[in-house]
């Protein structure tokens, strides 16, 4: 069994070149660079998201009410069915980490992140504030993972948990069956071992999951897809926060085609529902907040605002007129240009939303998630010592490379 020392940074030497150098050594890829930095927290911005998560509201500027947000050192798992706004709310988070000077990483195992939307929605492509990588494997994502939470990195983010595929599979071609079984056997086996690693050092590790169809064995058809997650059931007990994002609705916008002269219907954005289906923060689960996603822009918060704020009569609506403070606004984009045009009272609304949420959320439950029933489960995803040897190797052998350098 390797030494639990590890190398920390010392002296002026970066984070930024103490990661690259280790990953580049251990994995063989270059990465980005990044900053120096040490956040509490990473709060999102996003009103819904930060209420929900919860945890004891600060008071910020005068008029202001701010939660926390993403919790460090935790390990947190967002899905959904396939555009929902998982991977919006990543970089979301990501963007507000840069901002506070703090530092995140990205594996885009699914090799699909679009960097100019990204940069739309506020995230630094800056050697010194993002690394990022396309992992091939598993187990060199997960090697990058242990390495970047011993560096001190403050974000981290995994798209997604379904398209990790072990390395047994690339080299041997398996079947989806075994590949399930591996993939599921690998998360078992190597997440305890990094909740324990996030708790001397505090990073936050998000991974993005996706909704799986439920085989009926009894009817041969498809179950529902409630909560069925890539990667068996070790993510689902190992994270403190579980949200599940669900589109409500599709808006569009009527433009006009300058070649028929005829109005066309383009489509302008989602509403999605976040729902804090596990909570061991403070135990509060089950309740929902919606955002709005705007195509091309990601979360519109004045949008995002608006739409929470109406079921919980913030802002009242009369046929397609909108009254808030006192006005009357003629259409949703007439108000939205006013909270635009007036931060103090967008501020205002944000806070009385954001206290609302607070509040409405339900009494904290004491056995979260069902956990011991869940972790029942764990057992049937080791078939035997072979596999829990191979699938334990990737933290030793980290412990051991890094040492090494």
């Amino acid at each position: 069994m390797a030494s639990s020392k590890v190398t920390t940074i010392t002296g002026n030497t970066s984070k930024a070149k103490m990661l690259a150098a280790l990953v580049e050594k251990i994995t063989g890829q270059k990465p980005m660079g990044l900053a120096e930095g040490t956040l509490p927290h990473i709060a999102t911005n996003i009103v819904g998201v930060d209420a929900l998560i919860g945890g004891t509201p600060i008071l910020g500027k005068p008029g202001e009410l701010v939660c926390p947000g993403f919790p460090k050192g935790k390990l947190i798992e967002i899905f959904g069915a396939e555009s929902s706004g998982k991977t919006t709310l990543a970089l979301a988070a990501i963007a507000a980490c840069q901002k506070e000077g703090g530092i995140a990483m990205f594996l885009d195992y699914e090799n699909s992140l679009h960097h100019g939307y990204a940069k739309s929605i506020g995230v630094s492509f800056d050697p010194d504030k993002l690394v990022y990588y396309s992992p091939e494997t598993l187990e060199e994502g997960l090697k990058m993972i242990f390495i970047a939470i011993n560096q001190g990195i403050d974000l981290i983010v995994v798209d997604s948990v379904a398209a990790m595929v072990p390395k047994d599979e690339l080299e041997k071609k398996l079947d989806d069956a075994a590949k399930i079984g591996a993939l599921a056997r690998s998360m078992s086996l190597n997440l305890p071992k990094m909740v324990q690693w996030l708790k001397k050092y505090p990073t936050c590790v998000v991974f993005l999951n996706q909704l799986r169809a439920t085989i009926n064995t009894s009817g041969g058809g498809r179950g529902p897809a409630e909560d069925n997650t890539s990667g068996g059931k070790a993510v689902k007990f190992y994270a403190t926060l579980r949200m599940k994002l669900t589109r409500v609705r599709s808006d569009f916008v009527e433009k006009l085609d300058p070649v028929t002269r005829k109005k066309k219907r383009i489509p302008f954005g989602n509403l999605v529902q976040i729902k804090m289906v596990k909570n061991k923060l403070d135990g509060k689960q089950g309740h929902n907040a919606e955002v709005f996603v705007r195509y091309g822009w990601g979360f519109d918060p004045y949008l995002s605002a608006i739409e929470g704020a109406l079921p919980r009569k913030l802002i009242s609506k009369k046929g397609s007129s909108y009254e808030f403070s006192g006005q009357t606004f003629r259409g949703k984009d007439q108000l939205r240009k006013h909270l635009i045009a007036n931060p103090a009272e967008y501020k205002t609304l944000a806070s009385a939303l954001m206290a609302s949420l607070v509040a409405e959320a339900p009494e904290a439950v004491e056995d979260v998630d069902d956990d011991a029933e869940i972790l029942s489960k764990l057992a049937s995803e080791f078939d035997d010592e072979d596999d829990e040897d191979d699938a334990s190797s990737v933290e030793e052998s980290v412990l051991d490379e890094v040492e090494a350098g």
